[in-house]
């Protein structure tokens, strides 16, 4: 997510902190933020948000949830932004088709492009950024919680990419 979450009131918080306070605002859900290395994280809830500026910890964390196997999270969900556009994920690391789809998408940090990241952007593109993938990221938390308590079936929306300077919205379901 980086700085997606973050308004005036987040100023100085950690980053899980300003997604648990965001969260608990907008859904009936009591997220549990933690702070630490995450790097040497074993555990995990039934729903994770990666809320790591870093691709390549991303990465090695979805590494260590899928191979919890059975015992992995539901839904893991992931964003990145700049200035431009955002790209957001919502998906189960319990679906092989899943995971590989997410890593269509991975780039290493060494290879991201500088006008990619968020940080340092020019600050309205960046507030206007941050609002919208924030506010999608959490409607795709909601739409997944909501099919989950009715068990429902069928297809949710996986990855949103967005062009704020086109109002372009791309959508795509890899199926459940």
């Amino acid at each position: 997510l980086g700085t997606s979450l973050y308004g005036r009131g987040e100023i100085g918080a950690r980053k899980v902190s300003a997604a648990a306070r965001k969260l608990r605002r907008e859904t009936f859900v009591k997220p549990v933020p933690y702070h630490g290395d995450v790097s040497t994280m074993k555990e995990f809830g039934d729903v994770v948000f990666l809320c790591v500026d870093s691709n390549d910890l991303k990465r090695e964390l979805l590494a260590k949830i899928v191979a919890l196997g059975d015992k992995a999270p539901r839904r893991v969900f992931e964003g990145r932004m700049s200035a431009k556009n955002f790209l957001i994920h919502s998906f189960n690391p319990r679906n092989d088709t899943h995971v590989a789809r997410w890593h269509d998408f991975y780039l290493p940090d060494e290879q991201v492009p500088e006008e990619l990241p968020g940080c340092g952007a020019v600050r309205v593109a960046l507030s206007t950024a941050a609002m919208m993938s924030s506010s999608m990221l959490v409607q795709l938390f909601m739409d997944w919680a909501s099919w989950e308590l009715r068990g429902q079936t069928g297809q949710l929306v996986n990855q949103v990419f967005f062009d704020i300077s086109t109002f372009t919205t791309e959508p795509d379901s890899w199926g459940e």
